[in-house]
């Protein structure tokens, strides 16, 4: 995994909470290199996951808070670095038909190999847009919070309902968004 991520949780950590929460982050978590991150250098997912654990001890907020909050804050980020913005005015569905893409194009230079998310999309009766999302190498909040943050970066308003499978350890979900505005 490349270390944008990384870089998108300590600033995360900072301004949420201050340094002090990262010197107790990095010292919870136990890494090797010391919580030493540059965007461009390559680290183990687990070491991420190590540290939003240890993020989660220090200040008691909750995993599936954070990596919301991560999913959101990552998708701005690559929002900001587009070559090909998404237009503010498209709609919800051509919004979320346009994360795939987005995701394959832009995050390829910040993850580097890591495997993206697959995105099934299709149409359902009574305006709801069902995405069906492997959400590997991430976690499905990651994800709803990428598509939050997607919405809420183009000004829409939209009804969210995730469902995952019951086939542990599989990080294959289902979202279900109907548009509000």
């Amino acid at each position: 995994m490349k270390g944008t991520p990384f870089r998108v949780l300590l600033d995360y950590a900072d301004a949420r909470w201050g340094p002090l929460a990262i010197e107790e982050m990095i010292d919870r978590a136990g890494l090797a290199r010391g919580g030493a991150y540059t965007a461009v250098g390559d680290y183990p997912p687990e070491e991420f996951e190590a540290l939003v654990s240890a993020l989660a001890g220090v200040t008691g907020e909750g995993h599936a808070r954070i990596y919301a909050d991560l999913g959101r804050l990552t998708i701005d980020r690559l929002l900001l670095a587009q070559s090909d913005p998404v237009p503010e005015e498209q709609s919800v569905a051509l919004a979320l038909a346009s994360l795939p893409r987005m995701l394959r194009q832009d995050t390829k230079k910040l993850y580097g190999d890591t495997p993206l998310p697959d995105f099934d999309l299709r149409h359902e009766q009574g305006g709801w847009i069902i995405l069906d999302v492997d959400c590997r190498p991430f976690t499905p909040d990651f994800v709803e919070g990428a598509i939050r943050g997607l919405l809420m970066r183009l000004g829409k308003v939209a009804r969210i309902e995730r469902s995952e499978s019951p086939c542990a350890p599989s990080k294959r979900v289902r979202f279900r968004v109907g548009s509000e505005s």
